[in-house]
C-alpha cells in the first residue's frame, strides 16, 4: 500500500505541475489539495492505532491543506494561508518533540539557522514594508522563526525522513518568499511545489518508516 500511495502521490503532484503549465484552473483546484489528501492517507498506512506523533502530524497536514486552499483563491488570502501554515509547523514541532518531552537545544544547529533567519528576514523586510500591511512583516517574522525552529527540532525524532522533509519545507518557503516579496520569476511556483510536496511526503514517511 505504501508503494501504491507513493506512486499516486508522485503522479498527482506531476499532474498538478502540468495543470499549472496548462493554466487549467479546475485541475489546479482538484490536484493541489488532492495530492495532500493522498499524503494524509499515507500516514495511516499500516498503523493499527494512532499515536501522539501521527495525530499531530495529521493535524499539521490538515492545516497545510487549508493553507493550500487559501493561497489558491483568486482574492488575496496570503495572510490566511500564512497563518494556516504557521499552525501546521507548530503541530509538527509538537509531534517532533513529543509534547516537549524530547525537546532539545543543539546550538550547532540553532545558531547558524537563527542567523540565516535574521538575514533572510532583513533581506525581505524592505519589500514587506512596501506592502503597506502592518500585520504582514510581523506574520512573516513569526513564520520564519517557527519554520527554522521546526527544522532544528526535527533532529529530536532521529528520523532522516523528518529531518530532510523539514529542510525541504524550509527551502520551499524561502523560494516562495523570494518570489512573493523580492523578485518574481517564471519558474518559482514549480520549484516551490516540488520541494513542498517532497517535504510533506517525507514528513508523512517519518510516521511509518
Amino acid at each position: 500500500m505504501i508503494y501504491w500511495l507513493s506512486a499516486i502521490i508522485f503522479i498527482s503532484g506531476i499532474a498538478y505541475l502540468f495543470a499549472v503549465k496548462a493554466e487549467s484552473s479546475f485541475w489546479k483546484y482538484v490536484l493541489k489539495p488532492g495530492t495532500m489528501v493522498f499524503i494524509i492517507l499515507l500516514t495511516s498506512t499500516g498503523l493499527e492505532e494512532p499515536t501522539f506523533y501521527i495525530i499531530w502530524i495529521i493535524i499539521g497536514l490538515l492545516f497545510s491543506v487549508g493553507g493550500d486552499i487559501f493561497l489558491m483563491l483568486p482574492s488575496n488570502k496570503f495572510l490566511q494561508g500564512l497563518t494556516s501554515f504557521l499552525i501546521a509547523h507548530i503541530c509538527y514541532i509538537v509531534a517532533f518533540t513529543n509534547g516537549l518531552s524530547h525537546f532539545t537545544i543543539d546550538w550547532r544547529i540553532i545558531v547558524p539557522l537563527g542567523l540565516f533567519g535574521v538575514f533572510y528576514y532583513s533581506f525581505l523586510y524592505p519589500s514587506l514594508k512596501k506592502e503597506g500591511n502592518l500585520l504582514l512583516p510581523i506574520g512573516v517574522m513569526m513564520y520564519i522563526a517557527v519554520i527554522c525552529f521546526m527544522f532544528t527540532q526535527s533532529y529530536s525524532t532521529g528520523s532522516q525522513w523528518a529531518i530532510i522533509g523539514s529542510l525541504s519545507f524550509l527551502i520551499s518557503d524561502a523560494i516562495l518568499a523570494y518570489d512573493q516579496f523580492h523578485k518574481r520569476f517564471r519558474t518559482a511556483h514549480y520549484y516551490v511545489m516540488i520541494t513542498y510536496y517532497l517535504a510533506q511526503y517525507l514528513i508523512a514517511l517519518s510516521v511509518i518508516m
